[in-house]
């Protein structure tokens, strides 16, 4: 598929020159916050055929597994760098199960079996990989510049620094066929590819994976949107978010923030509504980012018609890597 979404430059709501405007720190890498229709694309049309994918997810072992892990680590500290360096690899791997774990079972108290036993996924997400290029240099926005191929993809880890989790490979369902082929996604793809050649206008072919996530939130227990905490995710630009679904959460949860080089001064902290994403340059760049737990609207277990309440959170994201460039 070859598209192009725009006649003039993206719009975006906001940039890397408002941030230094605003808070007077000189900020030289890419941030933007872009909309879906600064993109060209009808966001009504594309929250109402897209979002209903959300609820089709498969939910996160890996985040149960890393939780179950680090409860272990806290209550049995001495035990930490065989369950961190040895068991919880292996584990995430399928090479073994909590059997190993079961002399460590025995040192736990009652309180801490029942909160491991209710340790529970609050995440669904499903990948995909795609290869965009084009086959010559041409003037931006010109019909016919991308051209989009979807790639097999059996593994997903993160070009991270040993010993954080996200360097481990995991294995995640496909996305979905009918979302990843669907016209609205298709120039979505394109638009985040334009975004990449605003800031790298030599861009001649990307790799994108796409991840596809649904936070959810429940009383009493805040969903972690980067349960990483600050950090990079090891490639040369993200959308770190695009909001799909936002639904039963209070009004500042799931803040996407931008840290400088200090990890500690904040660039940027906001709340992107439904359509609304964020772009940012990562790997060689300054720049460090984090997302705020949500927290579900209403304290009440269940609603009025007996189920259980549950506030969501659903976002498009994308790791992006130039894989080429035109020489001059």
């Amino acid at each position: 598929m070859s598209t192009s979404l725009h006649e003039g430059p993206i719009k975006y709501k906001l940039t890397e020159r408002d941030i230094t405007a605003r808070t007077g720190i000189p900020v030289t890498c890419p941030v933007r916050v872009f909309t879906l229709a600064t993109l060209g694309i009808d966001v009504d049309a594309f929250i109402a055929a897209l979002s209903p994918s959300f609820r089709r997810l498969s939910w996160d072992m890996y985040d149960v597994m890393r939780e179950q892990v680090h409860l272990l680590v806290r209550a049995l500290p001495d035990d930490a760098q065989w369950l961190l360096q040895d068991f919880l690899p292996r584990y995430y791997k399928g090479d073994t199960t909590l059997r190993e774990c079961l002399r460590l079972f025995r040192k736990l108290t009652n309180e801490q079996k029942r909160e491991f036993e209710e340790i529970r996924s609050y995440r669904q997400r499903s990948v995909a990989c795609f290869a965009l290029s084009r086959e010559e240099r041409m003037p931006l926005w010109n019909e016919g510049e991308w051209h989009i191929e979807h790639e097999e993809m059996t593994g997903f880890e993160q070009d991270v620094p040993e010993g954080d989790v996200r360097c481990l490979e995991r294995i995640f369902d496909p996305a979905c066929l009918t979302l990843i082929t669907h016209e609205l996604f298709q120039q979505l793809l394109v638009g985040v590819a334009e975004m990449v050649e605003d800031v790298d206008p030599d861009v001649a072919e990307i790799s994108m994976t796409f991840h596809q996530m649904r936070q959810v939130a429940r009383p009493g227990e805040p969903s972690a949107m980067a349960p990483e905490g600050i950090h990079k995710d090891g490639v040369h630009y993200i959308v770190s978010a695009l909001v799909v679904e936002r639904e039963g959460l209070t009004e500042k949860s799931g803040k996407s923030i931008i840290y400088g080089p200090d990890g500690e001064t904040e660039y940027l902290r906001v709340v992107l509504g439904v359509g609304e994403g964020l772009f940012q340059a990562d790997q060689h760049s300054t720049l460090y980012h984090n997302v705020t737990p949500c927290h579900v609207a209403s304290d009440e277990l269940v609603d009025d018609a007996g189920y259980a309440r549950e506030g969501a959170r659903g976002i498009f994201g994308f790791d992006i890597m130039v894989t080429k460039r035109f020489t001059a």
